[in-house]
């Protein structure tokens, strides 16, 4: 099985305004945002440096679809100033999920070459095999978005694609463009700036395309290049790192929308950590959905800010805060202006619901986000008004209790935890309890407590429906339970961790499909 290469996080000791900070990474994409001079090419750029393909193999020298070899050149990534940037100031770490690069770590820092320039080197070592970390780099700096229009030379060049290139450059290039018409075979040109590769139609061919299309063109080239790489040596590709300067530059929304999307199949299916900066809120839109719907590991948004001339990094902040920042607004909005109503069959529903979601870390508080609506509706009514699309129950979240069925598997509908489906909520708990041993920690044995006999005095061993139900109220007010009866509950967790976390997983999912669908913010795995 292949180790893919991957880094963790970055430790920033000193670099410009970056000060003692640590960076996590997403395993597939990171979006770093932040206002203007907030130093985000700068760390698109100190992220990139240590990496590179210098062994003379054949894996090592196979070329880019740019002609290039996997690297990236430092004067895409710096410009440094002789009078700020000194050498030996410059310190960072990068933290590899694989141990066997660099033993997990590879310590950068900048020194003074002869000429008195800088260049940057392994802080820690010299000896052989400690340079550069071997890994496929692609850079994608603004360069990129020079205009065709405005270069002086503009030459075709060849390149042989297979037909399986050609339709997937052809397909994802209308798919991320939203175009209608049909596309040619990409062509590929070079200019005094840069390579591209583009599709004309009809109508117009490689000089006739819009900068958006010059853009699109270069990142399909970019990743056709880690796919071939990937296909032509299955046993030495381990990975590899794209880099995106303004990844929304050119694009209008839905372009960016689409394009995120594309990024992120593509990081899975090709094993790539893919680093963008943006300042577009589409793009930070797409992120914080990728967090919401799979995990805070896969998907991370740094945004950066300024403040005393160093820079801080939050981590996956809330949608009004990054649009509040950019606005340079000081508007407290809550999370949601609008709350996703919850219909349960009755209290008890609801009472158990609460229960389940109250002790996950990192939730919201469920009443600035949700309304449970105090109304006693039958599992079969609310199946029903969902199954006649009535517009209220199919945009909002619909509990029904363990022992009915998902009609259809519709997705905003959850099922609470029933072990079968021959027992009632209020059944659950008489024999969760009365199973439990009279020594256990639920029960206070002192002679006055709460034991379980006087639980049970006066519904011992009962199978009539009614009368559990009765026995539950009865248990619930009279304050052994706790408030909302959520000592008992808690006990119940305990020895049900599975299905807490399922019934969390599926509220989740389903708030989150609602959230999307009415256009309010979106809570974290």
């Amino acid at each position: 099985m292949i180790n893919y290469i991957m880094i963790e996080k970055v430790m920033i000791h000193e670099f410009r305004k970056f000060k003692n900070i640590e960076v996590p990474l997403g395993k597939r994409i990171t979006v770093i945002a932040g206002k203007n001079a907030t130093q985000k090419t700068t760390l698109l750029g100190l992220i990139s440096q240590p990496f590179s393909l210098t062994k003379q193999d054949d894996y090592s020298k196979f070329p880019t679809l740019m002609g290039t070899r996997f690297e990236s050149p430092m004067n895409l990534r710096f410009k440094f100033s002789p009078k700020y940037d000194k050498p030996g100031k410059h310190r960072w770490d990068l933290y590899f999920s694989d141990n066997s690069v660099y033993n997990g770590v590879y310590p950068v820092k900048s020194e003074a070459r002869s000429d008195g320039k800088i260049r940057f080197w392994n802080a820690q070592s010299r000896a052989k095999g400690s340079g550069y970390v071997q890994l496929p780099i692609i850079f994608l700096s603004l360069k990129r978005l020079f205009p065709l229009g405005e270069d002086d030379k503009v030459n075709f060049e060849s390149r042989d694609l297979t037909d399986q290139e050609n339709d997937f450059f052809i397909h994802n290039y209308k798919e991320i463009l939203i175009m209608m018409e049909e596309v040619k075979k990409p062509d590929f040109l070079l200019s005094s700036n840069k390579k591209t590769m583009i599709s004309g139609t009809d109508k117009y061919d490689a000089y006739g395309v819009s900068a958006g299309q010059d853009n699109i063109g270069q990142i399909l080239m970019a990743i056709l290049s880690f796919k071939r790489l990937k296909e032509k040596f299955p046993d030495d590709y381990k990975g590899g790192l794209l880099l995106i300067d303004e990844l929304d530059a050119t694009l209008y929304p839905a372009s960016q929308e689409k394009l995120y999307d594309k990024l992120n199949r593509f990081a899975s299916d090709l094993n790539l950590q893919i680093i963008v900066t943006t300042h577009s809120m589409d793009i930070l839109k797409c992120a914080r959905k990728n967090i919401a719907d799979r995990n805070t590991e896969d998907t991370k948004i740094l945004y950066l800010r300024t403040v005393n001339d160093n820079i801080l990094i939050d981590v996956n902040p809330t949608i009004p805060d990054m649009e509040n920042n950019l606005k340079v607004l000081a508007e407290k909005k809550p999370l949601n202006e609008t709350k996703i109503h919850i219909y349960c069959e009755d209290a008890i529903g609801c009472l158990f619901l609460k229960a389940l979601l109250g002790n996950r870390q990192g939730t919201q508080n469920l009443s600035n986000i949700v309304e449970f609506i105090d109304v006693n509706i039958g599992a079969e009514q609310l199946k029903d008004l969902i199954h006649r699309k009535i517009p209220e129950f199919l945009n909002s979240l619909i509990v029904l209790d363990g022992d009915k069925t998902n009609p259809k598997k519709y997705k905003n509908v959850i099922l609470l935890p029933i072990p079968n489906k021959k027992i009632y909520p209020e059944k659950l708990f008489y024999d969760f309890l009365w199973k439990l041993d009279e020594t256990d920690e639920f029960w206070d044995n002192s002679i006055s407590g709460y034991s379980k006999v006087v639980c049970f005095k006066d519904c011992n061993d009962e199978i009539n429906p009614e009368k559990i139900k009765s026995w539950f109220l009865k248990q619930k007010d009279n304050g052994n339970w706790g408030r909302a009866a959520s000592r008992m509950f808690n006990r119940w967790k305990k020895d049900n961790e599975d299905e807490v976390r399922r019934v969390q997983s599926e509220f989740i999912t389903a708030y989150n499909l609602l959230a999307e669908k009415i256009g309010i913010d979106l809570i974290l795995k």
